[in-house]
Formats: structure tokens, sequence, C-alpha cells
């Protein structure tokens, strides 16, 4: 057998294992890329997507909240005038709508505003959409069901949604007319689908994606189609219902990430469909690669059987190397010099990434894990406030008697707000004993059956007790067979939190959340302070209560009582609705008005900041510069005020004054932009007398403005902030005001 022969006959051995362990080689590199490349790639997209549809969740709540508000009001005064048999001038009502939608101060604009009556069978017989006219809603299954069942004077206002037959994102509202016609309005805005989809390119990095948004029903709000199937719809009701992120593998290069969110005006859902076009596209490199290594054999075997002596022993080891290697494990590789400098310079560096991955990847998890801690909290934070804000802004509606009822929803409530809360038990001090209304996790029959002395746990007025281990203490203050009853009728707890509310002096109701063996420690800070507004809440509740059955001869007492709330709620107002009212009240009588106008003025005055008690305290406490966040909280006070009083039959009279008492003459004030003389005159009364009495008082941010610079403010702001008749007659009055 010659040489030739014989590096030919090992040739094809050796070319059969060398492209084999090349091919192994190959696999290896693209299994570690794809691991380190396409997981670090899947992390940073659940993070911004995550971001991103918060932030359109945002955007949503936006639009929502404070567009319905208006719609809702434009619904209501325009069933006020028809109902009135007023002869309604359509273009009118449209022209003045869309001036005060104009003035909402909002980071989308309107592109236009339309109105649609709607018959008895769901036909748009008239509107200022052309193309919609002669539409039948009816055919619209889910959104005819929900017309239908209005009742008169009652409005139906709907999420942001694709409008029917069209491809404009809108926003819907409709209410039911004494001749069970209906009417509508619709809101659309412009840029609103460019600026999600702009931001939606920023995600893309090595990745295609394709983003579907529907609103309620699953209409798409951007598209007249959707892709959403039946698989889809249950990956995204999952999504919404457990509140997180779902990630559906449709292949190895292609993801979904489904999400879904409530809203108060009805459901979204977002799904995003990913392909990983570079990990695609070095699959099909690695495949070429295998099939082209072969023909370079053939024509260079001879230089590669030495190349392969060389080099294959160390790349097999540097190989191994990497395809066990761990995340913060030391790399194992040990390599002799080749004296081949590419080969060891790749084991040096690779020595040196491997340290540096190790190193950065700990930094990496550490601030990530820092990060996500800190936006878990404000994002938990941000929904207990929205419910908070919710349950409160519903106080006016809840009928007073229904005492059980209200104590019941609340205690459903705080155990969903407060995160640690597994069970908990809501009970009214009945004579010697505590009778129990509602429990989550405890049995009330039991509980019952064991009529625990009222007296088994001391607690103060204002006391928010924190008990480890109740159960056992409890027990220890009653008889064995009401004992054995508490044993039975409470699961294991670690932790109760519990409060008592106090009504003329004796203890009334109470509310306990305890925390399941195992479970948790204990209750956090915020979840202390979160249990302490719900405190509020109840005693507003009974305060309220208090008022519509007292005789009217103790209606100053209640009123001033519940200002008193404010007051020790925002430390910086302390008998600012008191001065406020004594101003108004003198102001009214030197402009003229009639006795009853100078009462409503007084009690104006007294009640004018009541909506600021559903404004967290931390923030009308704040010494520093608020938010944008922060005041458009502030600025909802007027309409959270009206809210409450509107239903009161003492108050509902004043309650369009509290309304709208920091709208200005030039028309830039909020919440609705009324100008000049459009303003209520008693409106205008509390802004001059509300701002004399800020800038005369010491604040968080500032020491009390000096009388001349009081008036120098007064008079520089006469015919823009305030009206020119009242600054004038306060002027000449200056000295009979402190």
């Amino acid at each position: 057998m010659t040489f030739k022969e014989y590096i030919t006959k090992k040739y094809y051995k050796v070319f059969i294992v060398t492209l084999l362990v090349t091919s192994i080689i190959l696999s290896l590199i693209f299994y570690n890329i794809y691991r380190h490349n396409y997981i670090n790639e899947k992390e940073r997209l659940e993070r911004i997507l995550t971001y991103f549809i918060n932030d359109i969740n945002d955007d949503f709540f936006e639009l929502e909240s404070k567009y319905n508000n208006f719609l809702r009001l434009m619904l209501l005064d325009f069933y006020k005038k028809s109902k009135g048999n007023e002869k309604i001038d359509i273009n009118e009502f449209m022209g003045k709508s869309k001036r005060y939608i104009e003035k909402l101060n909002s980071s989308f604009k309107v592109k236009d505003i339309y109105y649609f009556k709607i018959n008895k069978n769901g036909v748009i017989y008239k509107t200022d959409y052309k193309k919609d006219k002669g539409l039948n809603l009816s055919k619209h299954k889910d959104l005819w069901s929900r017309l239908e069942s209005l009742h008169k004077a009652e409005v139906l206002l709907l999420p942001i949604q694709n409008k029917i037959d069209s491809d404009n994102g809108m926003l819907f509202g409709y209410i039911k007319l004494s001749d069970e016609d209906m009417f509508a309005l619709g809101i659309s805005f412009k840029g609103f689908k460019e600026s999600i989809q702009k931001r939606l390119k920023l995600l893309e990095r090595d990745t295609y994606l394709n983003a579907e948004i529907l609103g309620h029903f699953f209409i798409p709000i951007f598209s007249k189609e959707t892709h959403i199937d039946n698989s889809d719809r249950n990956y995204l009701l999952e999504a919404r219902d457990n509140d997180k992120l779902i990630i559906r593998d449709i292949s190895l290069f292609v993801k979904n990430y489904y999400m879904g969110w409530y809203s108060r005006y009805g459901n979204h859902y977002i799904k995003v469909t990913v392909e990983y076009s570079l990990l695609i596209k070095l699959f099909f490199i690695m495949l070429f690669m295998v099939l082209i290594i072969p023909i370079i054999l053939t024509f260079y075997k001879n230089k590669l059987l030495n190349i392969i002596n060389k080099t294959m022993l160390p790349l097999n080891k540097l190989s191994y190397d990497m395809a066990y290697y761990k995340e913060n494990k030391k790399s194992k590789l040990s390599i002799k010099d080749t004296n081949i400098e590419e080969i060891d310079n790749i084991a040096n560096n690779y020595k040196d990434m491997v340290n540096k991955i190790n190193k950065n990847e700990r930094e990496l998890k550490l601030s990530y894990k820092k990060l996500e801690k800190s936006y878990s909290e404000i994002n938990e934070l941000a929904n207990s406030l929205e419910r908070v804000i919710n349950l409160t802004s519903k106080l006016s509606t809840i009928k007073m008697g229904d005492e059980r009822s209200f104590l019941s929803n609340l205690l459903k409530t705080a155990i969903k707000i407060i995160p640690q809360a597994n069970y908990g038990s809501v009970y009214l001090y009945k004579d010697d004993r505590l009778e129990f209304i509602n429990a989550v996790g405890h049995n009330i029959d039991l509980l019952n059956k064991a009529k625990i002395p009222s007296d088994t746990f001391n607690i103060r007025k204002n006391e928010i007790k924190i008990v480890r281990n109740i159960e056992k203490k409890g027990i220890k203050n009653v008889d064995k067979k009401r004992a054995e009853y508490i044993k039975k009728g409470t699961e294991p707890m670690e932790e109760s939190m519990f409060f008592a509310i106090f009504v003329d002096g004796k203890k009334n109701c109470g509310i306990s959340l305890d925390i399941a063996k195992g479970k948790y420690d204990k209750f956090s800070e915020s979840s202390i302070r979160l249990m302490r507004d719900f405190k509020n809440i109840v005693s507003v509740f009974y305060s309220l209560k208090s008022y519509y059955n007292m005789n009217e001869k103790y209606q100053k007492e209640i009123v001033l009582s519940f200002t008193n709330m404010l007051e020790i709620h925002d430390k910086y107002t302390e008998n600012h609705s008191r001065e406020v009212a004594n101003k108004a009240k003198r102001l009214a009588k030197f402009l003229g008005l009639n006795e009853k106008d100078i009462r409503d003025a007084y009690w104006a005055g007294i009640v004018h900041d009541i909506g600021k008690i559903l404004i967290p305290s931390y923030i009308l406490n704040k010494k520093g510069k608020l938010t944008d966040d922060e005041f458009f909280l502030i600025k909802k006070h007027p309409l959270w005020g009206y809210e409450t009083l509107k239903n009161s039959d003492k108050l509902k009279d004043i309650s369009e004054y509290v309304l709208y008492h920091h709208e200005r003459w030039d028309g830039f004030g909020y919440p609705l932009g009324l100008k000049g003389d459009n303003i209520p005159l008693i409106s205008q009364i509390l802004a001059v007398a509300d701002t004399w009495d800020a800038m005369r008082s010491n604040r968080s941010y500032r020491k009390a403005l000096p009388k001349k610079e009081a008036i120098k403010e007064i008079r520089k702001n006469k015919g823009t902030q305030f009206s020119p008749r009242v600054v004038d007659v306060f002027l000449e009055n200056i000295e009979k005001f402190k």
C-alpha cells in the first residue's frame, strides 16, 4: 500500500469523523447562541411587552376616564333638555359639545365628535356621520343586548373600541330617552392608532412583531378583521382573569404573548406574535455550513488532515466546556498552548468572557430583582389605589339602610386589595356579643354560635390592631363550649389585623383580616396603611348614614364634622372650609344676593373641597412638586364632590356650585372649561374666596402671602381667572375680609 493510498484510506475515516464532529460542534454553537441570545431576548421582550401593555392600558385609562365622564355629562344634558320638551337645536348642541371637549386637557387630540339617533329596532335614523345612517345595531348581538336592557335616562359608556363597519378607534356613550329611542355620542381621536404602532415598532430588535389590540366583545380596535380563534380567546381570558402575561410556543422561532385587563367600562386584550428572524437566519447559516464542509474537506483533504490533528482536541474541549457551561460556575476548560495563535486566543478569550459573563450576570440579576420588586410594588399600589377610589366614589350611590351589604362588599374588596390577606370577617357589636354578617374562609354559622363576647379584644377608637395567633388568644377569654365553636369555625391563622368603628361613642362594627398559616409572616406597612384607608371609608359611610337619618336642625353640625374629616386628612386645610364659607357668605351679601343664595354660598363653601377626601393624604400633604398623575387626581376633586352631594335632597342645589368652583372666567379652568357668565355666580364667588384664603394661609410649599401681595394677585387675575364684577365688589370691601 502506497503512502498516498494510506493517506487516502485514513482520510475517508477522518472525513467521516471530522464531518460528524464538525456537525456536533456547529450544533453546540447554535444551541449556545440560541440559549443565550434567544432566552435573553425572550426575557427582554417579556419585560418590554409588559411595560408596553401597561403603557397602552394607561392610554386607555386616560381616554376612557376623562372623555367618558364628558360623554356622561353631555348625554344627561341632552336627556334633560329632551325630557323638558325643549326643542333641541342639534347643531347648537354639537357645537357646544365640541367647544367643551376641545378644552379638555389630554395628550390625545380629538379628531371629531358625532351624534346618532337610534330607534327602538336598533336602526340609526339620524346622524352627522353619513356612513352610519341606516345601520342596524340589532345585528350586533352583544352590543344590542346591553342597549335593549337600558332604562330611561340610564347611560351606557363603553371602552375604547373599533367603530362598527369602520377602521376608527372611538369612544361611544348611549342613553335611553323618554320616548324609548336612544341617543348616542361618539368621539374619534387623532393619531391614536399611529402612536401605539410607533411604540410597537420600537420593540423590534432582530424580531418581527405583529400585535392585535381588541376591545370589549373581542372586537379589534384598529382593523375590520381579527385573527383571534377560540384557542386565542381562552388564553386572553386566562391572562385577564389572572392579571399576567401568558406565553404560548407556536414553533421553535415563533411565540404568542397574551394579555388582558379589566377597565371600568369593559375589557381590553392584546395578542402579540413574535418571530425571531435572527435565529431563523442563524439556523439556515449553520445548516449551510454543515453542507458546505464536506465539499471544502474534499478540496483540501491533505491540508485538513494535518490541521485536524492540531486543532480538533482543543476545539473539542472548548466545545464541551461551552455545551456544559452553566451560569455562575467557573469554566473547567484546560488547554495547553497549541502554538496556534487563534486557538490559544479563543481559549483565553473564552475564559475571560466566562468570568465577565458570570460577573455581569450576577449584577444584572441583582439589579433586575430590585427593579422588578419596585415595579411590582408600584403597580400593586396603583391598582389598590384605583380600587379604593372606585369604592369610595360609589359611597354616594349606596343605600344608607343597606349597612350589611356595604360591609360585606367592603370585606371582599379589602381581601382582594391587601396582598397578605387570605381570610377575613365583618361583624356588628350587638349588646354583649359579636354578630358576624359575612366571612371569607371562616364558618360564619359556627362563629355566631360561639356568641363571642364584644369585649373579648380591647381595641381603641383610632387603632389598627395586629394580633398573632388570634384564635389561641381569643380561646383563653371564653368558656370551653364557645372555644370549641371558635376552633371549628376558623381556619389556622398566622396574624390578624382588625379595627372597630365607633358611633356615638360606642363600638358599632368591626372588620378583621387574617393571614393563613404558612402563607406570609406578617402584614406589610403598605397593607396597614391600606387598612387605615378602609377604616376611613367605613367612617365616611357611617357619617353619611348619620347625615341622612338626622333631623334638619343637626344638618350644620354633621356637615361641619364631615369637613373636619377632610381637615384631618389634609393637615394644611385646617379651618379652610369654614373660612371660605364665611368669606363667600359675606361676599354674596355685598353682591346683593337673596337669602337663599347667601345660605347656598355658605354651605357650598363648607363642602367645596369635600371631594379631596378621596385623594390619598400623601399627595395632599406633599411638600415637593406634584407629578402629572398626582395633579390629575387633584383636579378630580370637584367632580367627586359633585357626585357625593348631588344625591342629597339638602345639598343637591349646591352640588353644581362645588362642581364649577375651579372654572376660570377665561374658560381655561376645570373640569368642563366653562367661560364667563356660563359659570354660576356662586361658583364665581367661591373661586375668589377660595383663592384669597389659600394665599393668606400657610401651605406645605410656601408661607402665607402678605395682604398687599394677595390683593395684587387678585387684581392681576381679574377678567382672566376671576369674574370682574366679583373682584370689584370684593376689593371695595377688602377691609372686611381677613
